[in-house]
């Protein structure tokens, strides 16, 4: 029995040993230089830049609250497909309510960045 529990050990100190040691050796090598100007500038295919500089989490914003929401939507929905016929009708109609919160929710984030960016847009 604790056979068992010494490979699950010795296979997660292989899983957390791998990336720590190629983190660790990578920041043995690389090279130590100081950041300039050039390497803080954004860089479009050789091309100067216009406009204003954006983040990747502003482009990138709207698209996690959908994909939170139906990540969440499809594992509760798997978990109430597996026990409907157990379940009293109200407690159905209360968790097949959480997809149209949770869309309603997506949505209203899609909203919210689309009026941030037509408002940045504006200046």
């Amino acid at each position: 029995m604790l056979s068992e529990y010494v490979v699950v050990l010795v296979f997660a100190a292989i899983a957390l040993l791998v990336p720590i040691s190629i983190l660790a050796f990578s920041k043995l090598i690389r090279q130590k230089t100081a950041p300039n100007a050039v390497q803080e500038e954004n860089y479009e295919s050789g091309e100067e830049s216009v406009g204003i500089k954006t983040g990747i989490m502003n482009e990138y914003l709207v698209f996690f609250p959908l994909f939170l929401t139906f990540e969440i939507i499809t594992a509760i929905l798997l978990i109430w497909s597996t026990f409907a016929g157990a379940m009293a009708e109200v407690d159905s109609i209360l968790i097949l309510m959480i997809p149209v919160v949770g869309l309603a929710f997506a949505f209203a984030v899609l909203a919210i960045a689309r009026a941030k960016s037509a408002q940045h847009a504006a200046w």
